[in-house]
Order: C-alpha cells, then structure tokens, then sequence
C-alpha cells in the first residue's frame, strides 16, 4: 500500500507541476495580449500549423485547471490508500 501513495504523491505533484507551468503561460500570454501560439516562431515558416480557434489563455486555463485537479485527485487518493 505504501508503493500505491507514493506512486499517488508523485502523479499528484507532477500534476500540479505543470498545472502551475499552464496557468503561469496563460498569465504571460494575457500580459502580451498573445492570440496564437507563443511557440510557434520556433518553426520554420512553411512548417507552421494554422492558429486555432481557441485563444492560448482559454487552451491554458483549461489545462491548468484539469491538472489541477487531477493533482489534488492524486493526492486525495494517496492519502486514503494510506
């Protein structure tokens, strides 16, 4: 059972490592007013994808908060499978 929660620890904290990674992106693009991917200067300009609909703050918010809350899920089951 002790495997179970730390493996239950470390989803959580990876979870919500990088929920805060995806709020902390959405907060930089609405500080830039940024509409479309902000790594899509990365890619040669013939390679790069159309922009989406979906603005980067509503995709980053999404994540952010989905992470977020599969993290305290993954937290809240290591605590009761101890």
């Amino acid at each position: 059972m002790v495997v179970v929660a730390a493996t239950a620890f470390v989803a959580g904290a990876v979870c919500l490592f990088y929920a805060t990674r995806a709020l902390r992106t959405r907060r930089a693009a609405a500080r830039l007013d940024v509409e479309e991917d902000p790594t899509a200067w990365l890619l040669p300009p013939d390679e790069r994808e159309e922009a989406s609909d979906d603005p980067v703050e509503d995709v980053s918010i999404e994540r952010g908060a989905v992470l977020l809350f599969l993290g305290l899920l993954c937290f809240l089951f290591g605590i009761i499978s101890l």
